[in-house]
């Protein structure tokens, strides 16, 4: 008790009871009045009137002595409250012997002292409650951080766990990711079992592509279709989009290759390409997309018409043009006054004749009539984003009027031109030279429409050089931005053979510019 009566002398500060009691009573009266007007108004303020109320008691329990840690640690051994009423009686009684000591001249120091409390006593109550308040929006913005940074860290692991098994999956052929049921059978034919040389084996512990592509998403066979169709190159996914992908073109060597640009290839100039990494021959990994065959099947089966489905074309050097062979279409007008456009079927026969008579066959939507086709685009573009489509050409090899053709003797079905998408030329069957120029102009880069024919000549003038010279065989790809020049054609050699290529295009009208302008006037309008 003697160390409870010191520590109030000491810490009390002086100053009459009746004061004293008197400003407890009104802030008592103060405290539950606001107590009582913040649960009517405003639900925050009980906790801030309670922190004051608990910081007011802590206050007073300090100034008699210490007593209410100890007070804590009694009630904590389970010391009855009769224990405690005794200390506080006590204390208050000490207290009052003081004040009247100290007489009513310390009153007006005692009170002052006592505002000061009060208001230090606010200040120290506001700013816990703010702390408080702070903390916890801070905690609640930690948490959030938390959770976001966990999301991120689980998509980068699901991104490339996708990436793995993408590329896992890449050493089977285009064939094999777009009909997994078919195995290793491959084609619609008995040739199927020649469609291209077996996988690797797998590694141990590592489940086998085969038995992997039967479960993948249609999101991770996507990816591993432009894997796979880039494979022999060295050149990852990743990799194109970051270096090639509407930038410059790619060359993707199915053969084995010592070097990027061994010059061995028949035309000669630059290879520009990438060698292919080890691992043996990929000529046959195209087989099973679309043959010669089956353009013979397309023509005797359906019904194909000129100008929509087909057409039959020849570039004359001489002229330095192209020629188109097909018949132009008829407008007739219907008996309510409707104008429709007919095309004139083609006929089988006729189509082979213009053939062995050195022009080339464009089919416009082989897709149409080939389901390997269908799946090939459809596939793609769910890796692209936006619609796909695909041309087939069909030119033969060297033939009686091939001098009408290429200026190398071969046949050569279209002028220098270059198109308004990205183009990957796939070589399905035979061989094919192809010259690929940069764009003309600043404008052309990433062209919005196709340009018209080129002459030769006019590429001479322009001072336009090849930025690719190379011939194309079976299983190679040759990917060309929209924008860049290029032309093909046959050789003249003693193989004699006949050139079958799919090029399938994307991104076409698909950029801001085109966006913008379909947008801008409806909203203008609107």
């Amino acid at each position: 008790m003697g160390d409870g009566k010191h520590a109030a002398a000491g810490g009390g500060g002086g100053g009459g009871m009746s004061r004293a009691a008197k400003k407890r009573a009104k802030k008592r009266q103060r405290a539950a009045e606001q107590a009582e007007e913040a649960a009517k108004n405003i639900p925050a303020a009980n906790k801030k009137t309670d922190a004051k109320n608990t910081t007011k008691k802590r206050k007073k329990k300090r100034n008699r002595g210490g007593g209410g840690e100890e007070d804590l640690s009694s009630k904590e051994r389970g010391i009855g409250g009769d224990a405690d009423d005794a200390i506080d009686d006590a204390a208050d009684e000490n207290m009052e012997k003081e004040d009247d000591r100290d007489g009513g001249g310390g009153g007006s120091v005692g009170g002052e002292s006592d505002d000061m409390d009060d208001e230090q006593l606010d200040c120290d109550v506001d700013r816990d409650l703010g702390s408080k308040k702070s903390g916890g929006k801070s905690g609640r913005k930690a948490r959030r951080e938390k959770k976001r940074k966990a999301k991120e860290e689980e998509d980068d692991e699901d991104t490339r766990e996708e990436a793995e098994v993408a590329v896992l999956l890449s050493s089977l052929t285009p064939r094999e990711i777009l009909f997994p049921s078919e195995g290793a059978r491959g084609g619609d034919d008995d040739e199927g079992a020649d469609v291209a040389d077996p996988p690797a084996p797998p590694v141990a512990g590592m489940p086998s592509p085969s038995d992997l592509i039967g479960d993948a998403t249609a999101k991770i066979r996507a990816a591993a279709l432009l894997s796979s169709l880039l494979g022999p190159s060295g050149v990852s996914r990743a990799q194109f989009y970051a270096e090639y992908w509407e930038k410059k073109p790619l060359l993707v060597r199915a053969a084995s290759t010592s070097s990027s640009s061994d010059g061995g290839n028949s035309g000669g100039g630059k290879e520009g390409g990438v060698g292919r990494k080890k691992g043996g021959d990929c000529k046959k990994r195209l087989n099973g997309l679309l043959s010669k065959s089956d353009i013979e099947t397309m023509l005797d089966r359906h019904t194909l018409r000129y100008g929509r489905d087909i057409n039959v074309t020849r570039f004359v050097s001489s002229a330095g043009r192209r020629v188109t062979l097909d018949p132009p279409p008829q407008i007739k007008t219907t008996s309510s006054g409707e104008e429709i456009t007919e095309y004139e079927s083609a006929s089988s026969d006729e189509v082979w004749s213009r053939y062995r008579d050195g022009c080339t066959l464009r089919l416009l939507c082989p897709h149409k009539h080939s389901d390997s086709v269908h799946a090939l685009l459809s596939l793609l573009e769910s890796e692209w984003g936006c619609m796909a489509g695909a041309n087939a050409y069909l030119t033969p090899g060297p033939t009686a009027n091939s001098q009408k053709g290429s200026k190398d003797g071969g046949c050569q079905g279209f002028a220098p031109h270059y198109d308004d998408i990205e183009a990957f030329v796939l070589q399905l069957e035979g061989r094919k030279r192809w010259r690929v120029y940069p764009p003309p102009t600043g404008t052309d880069v990433s062209a919005r429409t196709s340009s018209r024919d080129y002459s030769p000549d006019e590429l001479t003038e322009m001072g336009l050089e090849p930025t690719l010279d190379v011939v194309l065989e079976e299983g190679d790809v040759l990917y060309m931005p929209r924008g860049w020049v290029h032309s093909a054609h046959t050789l003249n050699d003693r193989d004699g053979t006949h050139s079958l290529h799919l090029t399938v295009s994307a991104m076409q009208n698909w950029n801001w510019a085109e966006f913008l302008e379909l947008l801008l006037p409806e909203a203008l309008e609107a």
